[in-house]
């Protein structure tokens, strides 16, 4: 209970006889007048007395309305993409404990109404499904679409990283991105937010860099002014913190993640940070989205046939994802539908129609189209790989690309994608 009606905002209210309406909080009231805290701006309040002759109306706002309205009601409508577990914490640990808190409460039907959303949304998550802007899909509609469905997921993310300006993580989320989802419907779509993304990054990382020495400076003068011990305390907290620092930095060297975390008071990574920016956007800039192999439609077909228990037109929809080097995650969803329907009894195996023939020869050649320019691409991203290897400051800028830790050639869209983020 505690925990539920910590942080509430107090709202009481007057109605002043000139119609003015005041909010706050009542903190005292005597026969002749009242005594308001009133919010003067953000973290500052100051308490007014008012006449109760000036005074029409007094409304004071009690525990569990401020409860319910501050705690209870911003539940509702839920937020996208919640999980089992949110939805659990904001049952078990918001709305229930508020009904047993005030069984009385004039709010009580609308927290039980809210309580039944939640319990029936929670059951639809535990059931495979989702929901995304404000629509819910079924496991059934989810798994149909689901390449496609965990691109738009994580190209939510991150937009909503980039809005609370977390710009590394970000990044390295579009580093995920571009490695698993480069054949989205989203893909393209996302690059001018990434790109806005580089720009906001690069102006936060310079600013920071700038005032480097002035902090180191202004930490000094601070140092200056404390007593010995206290001073070699000081001093030794900061190596600690540049130790672990450091410690981080290794950390993330070693996993090859692009994009470090930054500290203020030291400069080579932000001004390695920098560079690569300059090198990601140059490449974003260039980028050309024909060039790479499209997987969403390729995967809807193929859960389609699976769903429909076309043995011979699920297996071709697999091999043509196995060579675009789709996600195992994806291939495997659809082998599990066509083993259920197969299991159900349903599968069905079709002789190819004239225009099923034909479908897969014009495959055939596409396929061929691109196992050549798999070549051309491969040349030309090797070389372009060579000559920056040579190029970085430290060596440390190649980059490796895996998929689920298994090694092996680049795809035409792993290398296309090697040139926009490779460094």
């Amino acid at each position: 209970l505690l925990a539920l009606l910590s942080g509430l905002a107090h709202s009481d209210t007057i109605t002043l006889t000139d119609g003015t309406i005041l909010e706050g909080e009542i903190v005292r009231e005597t026969e002749e007048a009242i005594v308001m805290k009133v919010q003067l701006r953000a973290g500052l309040r100051e308490e007014k007395t008012f006449p109760k002759d000036d005074v029409r109306r007094i409304h004071k706002t009690t525990v569990d309305e401020a409860t319910f309205a501050n705690k209870i009601a911003p539940l509702v409508p839920t937020s996208n993409r919640l999980s089992s577990s949110a939805y659990a914490k904001q049952i078990d640990g918001v709305v229930k404990p508020f009904l047993n808190a005030f069984p009385q409460s004039k709010h009580r039907e609308e927290a039980e109404a809210i309580l039944k959303t939640l319990e029936e949304e929670k059951a639809l998550v535990d059931a495979g499904g989702i929901k995304i802007s404000d629509t819910w899909l079924t496991k059934e509609q989810r798994d149909a679409n689901a390449y496609d469905i965990d691109a738009r997921i994580l190209a939510s993310e991150i937009l909503e990283l980039s809005e609370a300006r977390k710009f590394a993580q970000a990044l390295r989320a579009f580093d995920e991105f571009q490695m698993k989802f480069a054949g989205s419907d989203f893909f393209g779509d996302a690059l001018p937010s990434v790109q806005k993304i580089l720009d906001d990054y690069e102006r936060t990382v310079q600013a920071d860099l700038d005032q480097v020495d002035a902090r180191i400076e202004q930490r000094e003068k601070a140092f200056a002014s404390l007593s010995a011990s206290q001073r070699k305390a000081a001093e030794e907290d900061v190596a600690r913190q540049a130790t672990a620092y450091e410690r981080r930095l290794d950390f993330e060297k070693k996993k090859r993640f692009r994009w470090l975390t930054l500290d203020p008071y030291h400069k080579r990574p932000m001004q390695d940070t920098l560079r690569q920016i300059d090198r990601v956007g140059d490449r974003l800039a260039k980028f050309d989205p024909s060039r790479i192999k499209p997987i969403s439609e390729a995967y809807r077909k193929g859960y389609k046939s699976a769903s429909l228990g076309r043995r011979a037109q699920t297996e071709e929809a697999i091999r043509t994802l196995q060579k675009s080097r789709a996600p195992e995650k994806y291939i495997a969803l659809i082998e599990a539908r066509l083993a259920e329907a197969q299991e159900a009894g349903e599968v069905v195996e079709e002789d190819s129609t004239e225009e099923e023939r034909k479908e897969v020869e014009s495959s055939a050649k596409e396929e061929q189209e691109d196992e050549d320019l798999d070549e051309k691409v491969d040349d030309d991203s090797k070389k372009r790989a060579r000559t920056e290897e040579r190029d970085s400051d430290d060596g440390r800028d190649r980059y490796v690309a895996e998929e689920d830790g298994e090694e092996g050639g680049l795809s035409a869209t792993q290398l296309v994608l090697f040139g926009i983020m490779a460094v």
